[in-house]
């Protein structure tokens, strides 16, 4: 099928013409994966933007990079035959172009390693590109110097290139400096109602795994408590110093866990009710955490992150009215946090 594929889209090309005349090839395997149809879909789109004539053509399923270049090499019609071999699922395929013209022919091999699966098809479409490119290129130098000469038709000979990995872009999630912006709510299980706060964090991987990471909150809404005696406001800042660690690195979704310490702002404004007085107040205490998280990388410098922490300050503030606390914050708090992690 693939030789018969060749001598008709071929069939116009004269045996010495340019290197780059005829038709792409791309084989298709009948029993392909999904995620190797959704590969050669791109290689055809990308060839087919950058004005090489492609042909999707059906095919056995093959292992052997070899029976494609001897299949080839035994075609005298010639052509350019683009094949990929192996399962890029895995995050590992192998490119393989073949490119003859009259008899001269060209073999280019080229092995592209991703960390994320789901970057394969961009990753060997850019390959095949090069590739088709390189060949092309080899083959216009070769014949030219072979008619400057008017030397006799040189044998077979074919090209090789060692295969060059395809450096992988870290995911977001993986990146050495990483800044996060996004929002928060902070509740204290015995305290006034949830507030809602901006978050910001910076984070800098200081190991493979293990990130240091800032972390403030504040400036959010202000939940008020009641009673008889009069009303108030409770305002919260909070400043982490944490140690982050990451898991399933590389992954579109990976798992997080932190543990820092800082400190917790909190102002109190009191309005008193009939006789009683309202005062204003304002307490520092240290602040201790942990959380888990997850991240779900949207791209190569971007990421979706959510993360729940519990916080112990201490001494822990109250609000308090005449002799009685009806509010205690900090202890303990939780800190539920969405925000968009980026790479500046």
């Amino acid at each position: 099928m693939v030789l018969t594929a060749l001598l008709a889209a071929s069939s116009s090309a004269a045996a010495e013409g340019a290197p780059d005349a005829g038709p792409v090839i791309v084989l298709h395997p009948t029993t392909a994966s999904s995620a190797l149809r959704r590969s050669l879909a791109r290689i055809r789109n990308e060839l087919s933007a950058d004005q090489f004539q492609v042909i999707l053509a059906d095919s056995n399923p093959a292992t052997d990079p070899a029976a494609v270049i001897e299949g080839v090499r035994e075609d005298s019609a010639g052509g350019t035959v683009l094949a990929v071999f192996g399962d890029p699922d895995t995050g590992v395929a192998e490119l393989c172009v073949v490119q003859r013209s009259g008899r001269r022919m060209a073999v280019r091999r080229s092995t592209v390693t991703v960390d994320d699966p789901e970057r394969m098809p961009e990753a060997l479409s850019a390959r095949a590109l090069e590739l088709l490119r390189a060949s092309a290129l080899e083959l216009a130098i070769d014949g030219e110097g072979t008619r400057r000469k008017r030397a006799a038709p040189e044998p077979d000979r074919t090209i090789e290139e060692a295969a060059h990995p395809v450096a992988p872009v870290p995911p977001a999630g993986d990146l050495a400096v990483a800044v996060e912006m996004g929002v928060g709510i902070l509740h204290s299980l015995d305290g006034p109602p949830p507030a809602v706060i901006p978050v910001g964090r910076i984070r800098v991987r200081v190991w493979s795994w293990i990130s240091a990471r800032v972390t403030a909150a504040g400036l959010g809404t202000r939940p008020r408590v009641d009673s008889r005696y009069g009303s108030a406001t409770v305002s919260q800042s909070l400043a982490l110093l944490e140690l982050a660690g990451g898991f399933r690195s590389g992954k579109r979704v990976r798992l997080s866990a932190s543990l820092g310490a800082g400190a917790l702002d909190v102002s109190v404004a009191g309005v008193g009710a009939g006789r009683y007085e309202g005062r204003d107040s304002q307490r520092w205490s240290a602040a201790f955490g942990g959380g888990l998280g997850v991240t779900v990388a949207i791209g190569s410098r971007a990421a979706l992150a959510t993360e729940l922490q519990a916080l112990v300050a201490t001494p822990h503030p109250f609000v308090r009215f005449v002799d009685a606390a009806v509010a205690t914050v900090g202890y303990p708090s939780l800190l539920l946090t969405a925000t968009l992690q980026v790479m500046p």
